[in-house]
């Protein structure tokens, strides 16, 4: 299997869930000798570092012109023309669109694709039947992060699946335990609308009325939808800026997070949430949704 090629396909590094895995596992498979490349559309603000012997190669770097459409046929072709180029003993996809557009970039190819599931596919595969079709035919096959994603789709995509659950990076495992914990709610995340951070800080505004000693932290970079401004305004709103915070992303969440006495998890779905995860390795208290 050494010195074979794979060609990972997403839209950015950005730190989230998905962006994560797909670094560890170039970071694997690099390292065990494979070729290894990622095609993406855009450069995030915040994003992962490629791993060393790992290709990245943006499909977005030259200046776009023209509107959605021809956008859109940009990237298809940019997508299909890099594969015959790198060709690769396998394209692997992760999330909806990333899956949506290796499937009809690889038209009428005969390299396996495997596409990724990362998120409840009521809400991202629910509402395009076609391609979600087109997909679950053409895919060689799909990982899926939990039995209720896999239920979700079609048996004869099912057959040709499995289920592997997210890493969890051991640092949480052997971070030290406190001694004591601060009178703190934590959070960890990207600031994005579908996590509710607006929600969180409402329920934790109330929270304080009867134990003003407490104050909440918010870790995390903004996806720049809107959700930074809204928190921004509510804490400014509430004159809360004394007690609730938002303190931007950060590579040792392992010792900010279990100086706490709660994590609170407020999203309003999810796949398989690494922020949740690393909060049980460490040993806090969950609260979520």
């Amino acid at each position: 299997m050494k010195n074979r090629k794979i060609l990972f396909h997403i839209n950015s590094l950005g730190k989230g869930g998905a962006e994560r895995v797909l670094t560890v596992l170039a970071r694997y498979f690099a390292q065990d000798g494979y070729r290894v490349s990622i095609a993406t559309l855009w450069r995030a603000e915040n994003e992962y570092e490629v791993p060393a012997g790992v290709k990245r190669v943006n499909l977005g770097d030259e200046k776009a012109s023209g509107g959605r459409l021809a956008l859109a046929v940009r990237r298809f072709t940019g997508l299909r023309g890099l594969i015959k180029k790198e060709n690769p003993d396998i394209v692997i996809s992760f999330c909806m669109k990333a899956n949506f557009r290796s499937v009809f970039s690889m038209l009428g190819m005969r390299i396996p694709l495997l596409v990724s599931v990362r998120s409840d596919p009521q809400i991202d595969y629910a509402p395009h039947k076609f391609l979600t079709k087109w997909m679950e035919r053409k895919a060689a096959g799909c990982v899926f992060q939990t039995e209720g994603q896999k239920e979700f789709f079609p048996e004869y995509l099912q057959k040709k699946s499995c289920i592997i659950l997210n890493p969890v990076h051991e640092k949480y495992f052997h971070a030290p335990k406190q001694p004591s914990r601060q009178k703190r709610v934590v959070q960890s995340g990207r600031l994005v609308d579908f996590k509710n951070q607006p929600m969180l800080i409402e329920a934790f505004l109330k929270v304080h009325k009867k134990h003003p000693d407490y104050e909440l932290r918010i870790y995390g970079g903004d996806s720049f939808d809107g959700t930074k401004e809204i928190l921004e305004k509510l804490i400014r709103d509430n004159h809360a800026e004394a007690y609730i915070r938002l303190l931007g992303s950060t590579d040792s969440l392992e010792k900010q997070l279990p100086e706490a006495e709660v994590y609170a998890f407020s999203s309003d779905w999810e796949g398989l949430p690494n922020a949740l995860l690393e909060a049980m390795a460490l040993g806090l208290p969950i609260v979520a949704t």
